[in-house]
């Protein structure tokens, strides 16, 4: 009796395990989809997670010009369903050895629905496809605006629970896809989701932790794209009105790129406190020692909130200038060729300049 017993709980944890390494394999849930996708497909779209999950870490150049992300695209109009399933789960996350898992939302079946709209027919080009998931995403944002604004309508009970958590699932993968694929024309859909996310924390029917955790990945996303590809949100932040800006904080917040600080410093001027400390905080952020003149001004304004960030920022940018410092990596036999050495751009008396090679 216990032998058969034990064999049974075997016999259903191999095929458990076998089922966990269909799913890594094959890049698919199965509580979804029954049919596998083929091994060759699979490692296809394998390739092209990875390829989209180290897009994350840059922001140089356009995401289908990488050769697996663009194989990965053409699969969304694989004619089996299941590649089509798979390659639209890997827009939404996972990398070149783990896949994304869909516990509530229903990413990939809203997505592709959205695509068929988009562009029924596989585009010829590389650049026509990824024209095609971007307006397939833009819809599908559109359409989370409005069905957040239908939750607040709702009287509770368990079938508006389960479509509220779905729609949340959903609404945090779409986004992780557009961050994914740095599709920056979409970042004026992500502004207004950030204002109608902010109108909705006032009603008071969705949970604010909620609402805070889907504003964050928001903004998360428009600051890890290119600053010179989201006008519309520097122009926001500048000339919007005051609720407007207040709504853009969970972008600034996330703001560290270099390339960003002559935006930041244009928006700067005629903040509100709570805006400009966060600005400053974020141009502490980028590390530009160029800043150091303009924050130093700052530290003298009438606004505490503003001082201390000021002070902030410059103890954060020296800092970071202390811990990198500049280096000579060779140093030539004939001096008079000095030159030639590898230095800053400019001279500063009181950096010290460590020299890591020199002549025996």
């Amino acid at each position: 009796m216990f032998s058969r017993l034990l064999r049974k709980v075997q016999r259903r944890k191999t095929d458990r395990d076998e089922t966990d390494k269909r799913r890594l394999l094959y890049g698919m849930n199965e509580h979804r989809q029954q049919a596998p996708v083929p091994l060759t497909l699979a490692q296809s779209i394998a390739e092209g997670r990875g390829a989209l999950s180290g897009s994350r870490r840059t922001t140089a150049g356009p995401a289908h010009e990488s050769r697996s992300t663009m194989r990965l695209l053409e699969l969304l109009w694989h004619e089996q369903k299941p590649v089509r399933r798979s390659a639209a789960l890997a827009l939404a996350g996972g990398d070149a050895v783990s896949t994304h898992t869909v516990d509530y939302g229903h990413f990939p079946t809203v997505f592709l629905v959205m695509l068929d709209r988009a562009a029924p027919c596989s585009p010829a080009d590389a650049a026509g496809r990824f024209d095609a998931v971007v307006i397939a995403l833009q819809l599908l944002l559109e359409q989370h605006l409005v069905e957040l604004r239908g939750l607040c309508s709702m009287q509770f009970s368990f079938l508006s629970g389960g479509l509220y958590l779905a729609l949340l699932a959903t609404c945090h993968e779409t986004i992780a896809a557009v961050r994914r694929l740095k599709a920056a024309d979409l970042h004026p859909e992500l502004c207004h989701l950030l204002h109608t996310l902010s109108e909705l924390s006032r009603n008071g029917r969705i949970n604010p932790q909620h609402i805070t955790a889907l504003a964050a990945a928001t903004g998360g996303t428009l600051a890890a794209l290119s600053p010179g590809e989201i006008p519309q949100f520097w122009h926001e932040l500048s000339s919007g009105s005051a609720h407007d800006r207040l709504d853009l904080l969970p972008v600034v917040g996330q703001i560290g790129n270099r390339l960003a600080t002559p935006f930041l410093l244009t928006t700067l001027h005629g903040q509100q406190s709570r805006v400009a400390a966060k600005i400053i905080e974020a141009i502490g952020r980028t590390g530009n020692s160029d800043t150091l003149e303009t924050l130093s001004s700052l530290t003298h304004s009438r606004d505490r909130a503003v001082r201390r960030a000021a002070q902030s920022a410059i103890t954060h940018i020296r800092r970071e200038a202390k811990s990198h410092p500049s280096r000579t990596l060779l140093r030539p036999h004939d001096e008079s060729q000095s030159h030639n050495l590898l230095r800053p751009a400019t001279e500063r008396p009181e950096q010290q300049h460590e020299e890591l090679l020199r002549p025996s």
